[in-house]
């Protein structure tokens, strides 16, 4: 996790592994275990992530962490740098919890 870059949007969600890695399943797992740490904070209501628009593969991990696109963003000037508007993904610790079935979340 990293901090916010956009007001009210709680933590960013950052990743990266090694392409022999990949489809193995190792982010999946990590990012919720990771999730269901983040939401024992008190403070933390909302998570955030992006990913490169044609990452695919990453926007799938987000979205079975139960991250929801919302929008697309102008983020890390990805549009100045001509990698165009990145999609953004959210979840807020009440949407998590009823989706992961962890009522005990603070």
């Amino acid at each position: 996790f990293i901090p916010a870059k956009i007001q009210g949007a709680g933590p960013e969600i950052a990743y990266a592994i090694g392409k022999p890695m990949w489809g193995k399943g190792l982010v999946t797992e990590a990012l919720a275990a990771c999730m269901d740490w983040i939401f024992t904070k008190p403070g933390i209501q909302n998570v955030h992530a992006v990913t490169d628009p044609g990452n695919l593969a990453s926007r799938k991990v987000m979205e079975k962490a139960g991250l929801i696109h919302q929008d697309d963003v102008d983020l890390y000037d990805s549009v100045a740098k001509g990698e165009g508007l990145l999609p953004f993904y959210a979840i807020d610790r009440d949407t998590y919890k009823t989706l992961c079935k962890q009522p005990d979340l603070v």
